[in-house]
């Protein structure tokens, strides 16, 4: 059977510091505990560790997780703010969940997901086999895997929040951009 590569926002586990040493502590929800059943041979995850990490500590945390079928996306504190809390919780959950209102678009927000956006794509890259199966957990991870499309893939895409309404989605100022991602 194929692997699943699942890329997120966030790994099912998030990453901590104790006693000077890295621990992880295990995420609970829905999508993490339902995936760990599905019987593919390895599921990777592929997205946020949790925490903001020290550049010298990269590569030893990342071998360490690719131990653990982690591939982990590093965030400085500047792209955790504008990408994790502005871009995805700002910018993409409140529509999704039909507060518009609560919608805010700003240029560093979209800025800072092109870049994680390409970031992700290049930790996939490193991971992907031929025959791997990828799931987008949300719309804005789904525009890393299509980005490695050209030489493997097959996408799934399964999402914790509903479909978004037309009405919504054309006030976004970079829906164009996004259309075209797919």
């Amino acid at each position: 059977m194929a692997r699943l590569i699942t890329i997120s926002n966030r790994l099912p586990i998030s990453v901590k510091v104790k006693d000077g040493n890295f621990i992880y502590e295990q995420s609970v929800g829905g999508l993490a505990t339902g995936l760990s059943s599905t019987g593919a041979k390895e599921n990777w995850w592929v997205g946020w560790p949790g925490m903001t990490i020290k550049p010298e500590d990269h590569d030893s945390l990342t071998a360490r997780m690719n131990h653990d079928t982690l591939q982990p996306v590093f965030l400085n504190d500047r792209d955790y703010e504008n990408f994790y809390e502005g871009f995805s919780n700002k910018t993409v959950w409140p529509p999704f969940h039909y507060f518009k209102q609560y919608t805010i678009y700003k240029k560093t927000y979209w800025e800072a997901y092109r870049k994680v956006k390409m970031s992700a794509s290049e930790e996939v890259k490193k991971i992907a086999q031929p025959d791997d199966v990828f799931g987008a957990r949300l719309p804005v991870n789904a525009a890393a895997s299509c980005s490695v499309r050209h030489s493997l893939m097959q996408l799934l895409a399964f999402s914790c929040i509903f479909a978004l309404l037309y009405e919504l989605f054309r006030s976004c100022p970079w829906r164009k951009e996004i259309l075209e991602e797919y």
